[in-house]
């Protein structure tokens, strides 16, 4: 079963008011051994338990059993994976400012891991921690040309109506060497980047990509159906449910003919999402449903023309 805080997690929409800057490598960037939790002290771990290899439930509001923090210093950063898309495993803490952490796998899968998505609580500005993400599979990374961690601070989002932005320094992605000195047949990565936190005491998030959970999917898709002119012409249907039992939509999206002069229309479908991690293509399908909803003269034409069957999220 999967663990879920009984909170939803809610960012705000934020577009920076600047093209963000890529990270230009020095050269020059350390790369930290993995010492494991033998040279440290695990202050957070959570892998789902079940009897079978498959997901079969939630504990909503988590379990009395789990202790999300197993650490009794105060200044410790505390960490916590047990929402929506949440993804960490364990968090190591090394020395008061360096954590080696590790990623669950995906559902169904018995080492895919690269993407993340995990909270930090009890942050100190002006100090520079460390994260290295050490259990990683994709042999090249976009972190290898300068691509940067998004960062997600409440206060800044409270306070300065800041969402999502990039941070991190140092940034470094690298191969982790063999155990036993002998080659893996899968190999690992790690992912290791500074990094101060814009407040103390504030609630961060960190991730990959720009999260998009299968909630947020379901509020649109009701907020759509629910249009009194876009429902008109756009359609939801259950296509059938996914391993998780999660229910898979299409969406039909055309201008109605006349009962009585049927007219055929080419048909074009579009789907996305069927690999969990890749969010940028759930933000691409909502722009795609947004515009082909649209009242441009460009998606009129489109909708007169097409019949459209949209999958947003065949993965879910």
């Amino acid at each position: 079963e999967c663990q879920v805080l009984e909170e939803r997690i809610q960012h705000i929409e934020y577009l920076p008011p600047m093209p963000e800057q890529y990270y230009q490598p020095s050269g020059r960037e350390i790369q930290p051994k993995p010492v494991g939790e033998e040279a440290g002290t695990i202050v957070f771990q959570y892998y789902p338990m079940s009897a079978v290899n498959y997901f079969s439930r939630s504990s909503v509001g988590g379990s009395r059993f789990f202790l999300p923090s197993m650490s009794d210093k105060e200044d410790d950063l505390r960490f916590e994976s047990r929402f929506e898309s949440g993804n960490l495993a364990k968090a190591v803490k090394i020395t008061d400012t360096y954590y080696e952490l590790s990623l669950r796998t995906d559902l169904y899968t018995n080492r895919h891991m690269q993407w993340f998505y995990f909270r930090v609580e009890n942050t100190r500005r002006r100090l520079l921690y460390r994260f290295s993400i050490v259990n990683l599979t994709k042999a090249e990374s976009l972190y290898c040309a300068g691509m940067k961690p998004l960062l997600y601070s409440n206060k800044d989002a409270l306070v300065n109506g800041i969402g999502w932005r990039r941070c991190g320094e140092n940034i470094t992605y690298f191969k982790n060497e063999p155990q036993n000195g002998e080659e893996d047949q899968y190999p690992s990565f790690t992912l290791s980047f500074n990094l101060e936190f814009p407040h103390d005491n504030d609630t961060v998030y960190l991730a990959q990509c720009y999260p998009y959970t299968y909630t947020d999917l379901q509020d649109y898709l009701i907020k759509l159906q629910n249009h009194p002119v876009k429902s008109e012409y756009s359609k939801l249907r259950l296509l059938c449910r996914s391993l998780a039992g999660n229910n898979v939509y299409y969406l039909t999206i055309t201008a109605p003919s006349p009962i009585d002069e049927p007219k055929k229309k080419r048909a074009i479908v579009i789907t996305g999402r069927v690999h969990p991690g890749e969010t940028p293509s759930s933000w691409m399908m909502k722009g795609f449903m947004d515009f082909l909803t649209g009242d441009t003269h460009q998606a009129r034409e489109l909708r007169e023309k097409f019949i459209f069957k949209l999958v947003p999220m065949l993965n879910p």
